[in-house]
């Protein structure tokens, strides 16, 4: 019974996407952590796993959001959840405990995790920056193998997290330095090397790209709004897939690999076409796919940042009179053609 109230009550404070993806997360490390450490209180642990963050400014909701300083959210936290427990009737002798965890959870700023149970919430915040590294690395105001780097320095991180987490970090070290290679083609699509792709835009050469329309049983297509974050056509209205093709892979074999991790979409997209687009800033032979999926989209953040189905007449006005992609225009005169 405390326990769904305890995450009732986060969920109204903060982001659902932050719970999902951070807290819960750090939920799942504690418990981990616990089974080094039989003689800590699992009740303590839990609760404070779940509420601390519930102080935070950049993923509240009001009327916690609005707090300019994120820097103190543990000490905000502190104080919200020592409210909260006591509302619920959460066993007097154990509330100190959990707000000490809460308090000492960021291992950066005092006060330092004295108990057992507070070194094991610090040290699972700690660890699910590394297990959670996509998401962090799409949070507002950190660099963030600056970030990890930092956690694997932190005197109050366990040693069964320390173990954990140097591991991942090799392992994300790795996949984030790793080269990405294209097909170097020609107008007709004729492979004429293997590129890497920082040195095909350097030197505006032809590569593969793609496109995937997902549209639902109704006909009507999902359109979507880039990331800001994004190098090229920030903010812009694109279709719910865009990828480039990696050497190795075929248009199709992207397109469904690329669909899945940008939207969670499972299937096979139909080809529709290619068209050339060799112009600044990417010059490319885009394959043009479409699928049909009445699910549900989870998109990708770093890539769209939302999105809806439209109709063809609405979809049509948007991508003639709104700021978009410059491969979606001629990708949509594909479909038409098809359609």
């Amino acid at each position: 019974m405390l326990k769904g109230k305890i995450e009732a009550f986060v969920r109204s404070r903060i982001q659902d996407e932050f719970v999902d993806l951070h807290i819960k997360l750090v939920v799942k490390e504690t418990k981990w952590l616990c089974k080094f450490y039989p003689k800590a209180d699992k009740e303590i642990v839990e609760t404070a796993a779940w509420l601390h963050d519930v102080g935070q400014t950049w993923f509240g909701k009001p009327p916690y959001k609005n707090w300019k300083n994120n820097e103190e959210h543990h000490l905000l936290g502190k104080k919200i959840s020592e409210e909260f427990l006591v509302s619920i009737a959460f066993p007097k002798n154990k509330i100190a405990k959990v707000l000490h965890c809460i308090e000492s959870h960021r291992t950066s700023k005092p006060p330092e995790p004295k108990t057992i149970e507070a070194k094991i919430v610090a040290s699972a915040d700690n660890l699910a920056h590394f297990t959670g590294f996509e998401y962090l690395r799409q949070n507002p105001g950190e660099k963030a193998f600056a970030k990890l780097e930092r956690d694997l320095k932190s005197k109050f991180m366990l040693p069964e997290a320390v173990a954990k987490a140097k591991k991942l970090y090799k392992k994300i070290a790795k996949k984030q330095n790793s080269i990405e290679y294209s097909y170097f083609v020609d107008k007709n699509d004729k492979v004429l090397g293997k590129i890497s792709r920082e040195e095909v835009h350097q030197k505006r050469l032809l590569h593969r790209a793609g496109i995937v329309f997902v549209f639902n049983s109704k006909g009507k297509v999902f359109l979507a709004k880039r990331s800001p974050e994004k190098k090229i056509f920030p903010n812009c209205i694109d279709c719910a897939c865009s990828f480039h093709v990696q050497y190795g892979q075929t248009y199709a074999e992207a397109a469904k690999d690329e669909l899945f991790e940008e939207t969670k979409i499972r299937g096979n997209p139909k080809s529709l076409g290619k068209f050339v687009l060799d112009k600044d800033p990417d010059h490319l032979i885009v394959a043009v796919f479409k699928i049909v999926h009445n699910g549900k989209i989870v998109l990708d953040k770093s890539e769209a940042i939302g999105g809806a189905f439209f109709s063809f007449g609405e979809a049509d006005r948007i991508i003639k009179n709104k700021k978009t992609t410059h491969w979606l225009p001629e990708a949509w005169k594909i479909y038409k053609k098809k359609k």
